[in-house]
């Protein structure tokens, strides 16, 4: 039987494993395993971070992470955690230095602003390849929504690309997200997303 339950640190090792799984080719996944189980833990452990999973048994098969205050997110995770993700990358960075270069700038730098900035923002969804298109994305939004909602939260955004993506873009639609604008993140086509809570 599934269930949706708060990530707790230990669970940092199913979640880098499922993130390995589900973008295979996304540039966090690039940068291995053991930069990602310290890349969760440390979103897992903060306060102005909500995350939680769906698991089968003892088998994580879904999770989200939404931060509170994405314009200084990174900033902060990277000035706290900055030797531990180059530590735990070094296999990664051997393999391509330019590696370091794009993590450097990931962390330096702030989102541009945009009108939704008070609002908590989607970092990531992920689900099992093997449980995709049966309903478990919109099971973790709404389970989102709840936890935000409790908190005092009246809206959530996400930004996710608008090109060779119209699986995902459909799904946040289907889901009650509106399209709110659309922007470049160097090359990237963006479409920027936002849902208020009831």
């Amino acid at each position: 039987m599934s269930y949706v339950k708060q990530l707790a640190p230990v669970d940092a090792d199913a979640a880098a494993g499922l993130h390995m799984l589900a973008f295979r080719n996304f540039f966090l996944s690039r940068l291995g395993y053991r930069f990602l189980r310290s890349f969760y833990r440390a979103l897992i452990k903060r306060n102005d971070t909500t995350c939680a999973g769906c698991w089968e048994g003892n088998t994580l098969t879904g999770f989200y992470v939404a931060n509170h205050d994405h314009r200084r997110f990174y900033s902060d995770l990277g000035k706290k955690n900055f030797v531990q993700f180059v530590m735990s990358s070094i296999p990664a960075f051997l393999k391509n230095p330019l590696l370091i270069v794009r993590l450097m700038k990931s962390f330096q730098s702030n989102s541009k602003p945009n009108p939704f900035d008070g609002y908590p923002y989607l970092m990531s969804i992920c689900v099992a390849p093997d449980q995709q298109n049966k309903g478990l994305g919109r099971i973790l939004i709404n389970d989102l929504l709840l936890r935000l909602k409790a908190k005092g939260f009246k809206g959530l955004t996400l930004t996710t690309d608008t090109v060779d993506n119209e699986a995902t873009n459909k799904f946040y639609l289907k889901s009650g997200f509106e399209n709110k604008a659309t922007f470049f993140q160097g090359k990237r086509e963006m479409t920027l997303y936002f849902k208020s809570i009831d």
